[in-house]
């Protein structure tokens, strides 16, 4: 398993070859650079633009 945190409170979940997680994607205008993402599912921990931009993570099936 590996966790890589990208600022804020952003995390990629992966276990290789299966599964990739992203936490709580931010957008740029809390004052960090969004990164660019991919993953298979999101996880959104409330509705604010520092946790909720679901649309920066590419190739999400689920979030």
């Amino acid at each position: 398993m590996e966790i890589t945190w990208y600022g804020h409170s952003c995390f990629r979940i992966t276990e290789r070859g299966r599964v990739t997680i992203v936490t709580d994607p931010f957008m740029s205008t809390i004052g960090l650079e969004t990164p660019r993402l991919k993953g298979d599912i999101v996880t959104i921990s409330h509705d604010s633009p520092g946790h909720n931009y679901a649309e920066a993570v590419k190739g999400a099936q689920h979030v």
